[in-house]
């Protein structure tokens, strides 16, 4: 507690009520990894189209010195950075498939520790009004539930897609960031937590470099509440340049041998922009998932709820998860505000309107680009809300408010993990 003001009693006290115990973790992460390492081995070897065609090869071209010596032997894929691809390439190549299998699914199961953490952290009111431990433990466990109940990451589990691995960086940079807020924390603190999630959200697009849409909504969610958080320019600075530092530390070898070899750092993409004279110029995108209006991106999650069409993947999926918290956070946005503005001693002006919008754009400019890598985005989307939501909102003067709060949040995320598990009872999920 050295790092508290001198005197300030309470918010030691509440710091130290909002850590969890170690039976508390020890159960989360015995809960979350048995049982993706479970299912990982029940489920069997995931070949994907992805694992024969790059996953494998990127990981043996790059230890067997092959990459300059093969002519694009997986197409454009051949120049992706293979360094997330490494550990499965060795684990496939040394152990048996079982073995291999159940390591992929109990790292895997770190996301559900990593949601479970996050949502108890930022949700719990220990240090405001008194809060029911037992009741958000319960809000965490349905959470980090709902994180690892949809078929993308099920399909995913025991596998060779980096996505599950990358949104372990994510969700660690989120956790960064709000711990940096807790009540208490000196402004050193602060710092330190935004340069650790900088970090490593820049290390996960470095990894794979679809994943910077995360480290850009977050930004743009920072900026929108710059004067609510107290971001300022100097801290600004710090998340900025840790970022590029995580970045280059996962990427910026290859970037430079990419650049070295064919004179692109993305090599081949973007050559419409840096005119690398290995391959034509043209920017190579993909836009079999990217929709034609807002309106058609909004309608991804409702496409997707029913089932008969799957815009974000290449197989067919029923995911309910979207869809609902997309409705249900709609819902609950304009109770808290209504509920906010009746109070005569809140002022309109910190009034919860900046982060909802806020967030809600930012998961809506994800999904409006396309990606069909939705494993971490639903925590990522989630994840920015919840910040948004409750590191900003004065709840302190409202302790009726955050009562409320915990039993809609209760609510939304059992109405979320009861809908998706009868759609995956019901055979609705990947095949």
């Amino acid at each position: 507690m050295a790092g508290l003001a001198v005197g300030d009693v309470p918010a030691a006290q509440a710091l130290s009520r909002s850590d969890l115990g170690w039976k508390e973790i020890l159960w989360i992460v015995l809960l979350g990894i048995t049982f993706t390492s479970g299912w990982a081995m029940l489920k069997g070897e995931n070949i994907g189209w992805d694992q024969r065609n790059y996953h494998y090869y990127n990981a043996y071209a790059l230890l067997s010195h092959k990459v300059t010596y093969h002519v694009a032997p997986a197409m454009l894929q051949s120049w992706i950075n293979p360094l997330v691809y490494v550990p499965h390439y060795l684990l496939i190549n040394h152990t048996s498939p079982i073995i291999a299998g159940s390591l992929f699914g109990a790292i895997a199961g770190i996301n559900f520790v990593l949601v479970y953490f996050l949502a108890r952290m930022v949700i719990s009111t220990q240090w405001r009004a008194g809060g029911r431990p037992g009741r958000e433990m319960a809000i965490g466990i349905l959470a980090a539930a709902v994180g690892i109940s949809g078929p993308k990451f099920l399909e995913e589990l025991g596998g060779t897609n980096g996505d599950i691995t990358i949104s372990l960086f994510v969700l660690a940079g989120l956790i960064a960031l709000c711990r940096s807020h807790q009540p208490g924390r000196r402004a050193r603190a602060q710092d330190a937590g935004y340069a650790a999630c900088g970090f490593l959200l820049g290390a996960a697009a470095g990894l794979k470099l679809t994943a910077i849409v995360y480290p850009v909504g977050l930004t743009m969610t920072l900026l929108a509440l710059w004067p609510r958080l107290r971001f300022g320019l100097r801290r600004f600075v710090i998340y900025s340049l840790s970022g590029v530092v995580g970045f280059l530390m996962t990427a910026g070898w290859w970037s430079w041998f990419l650049w070295r070899e064919y004179g692109n750092p993305i090599f081949p993409f973007f050559n419409n922009v840096i005119h690398s004279p290995w391959v034509i110029i043209h920017d190579f995108r993909d836009n079999t998932h990217v929709p034609r209006s807002l309106a058609e991106a909004v309608s991804y999650p409702f496409q997707e709820l029913v089932g008969n069409r799957y815009p974000t993947s290449d197989v067919p999926l029923r995911d309910a998860r979207f869809a609902l918290l997309f409705v249900l956070l709609g819902i609950m946005s304009l109770v808290i505000l209504w509920r906010t503005l009746r109070r005569s001693d809140i002022d309109p002006n910190r009034a919860p309107i900046s982060p909802i919008v806020e967030a809600n754009t930012f998961w809506l400019i994800v999904i409006f680009l396309g990606l069909i890598y939705l494993t971490p985005l639903f925590y990522g989307s989630l994840a920015a809300w919840i910040i948004s939501l409750f590191c900003v909102v004065p709840f302190g003067k409202i302790p009726s408010l955050s009562s409320e709060i915990r039993g809609l949040t209760f609510q939304l995320f059992s109405s979320i993990l009861s809908l998706s598990l009868s759609l995956f009872v019901a055979g609705g999920t990947l095949r």
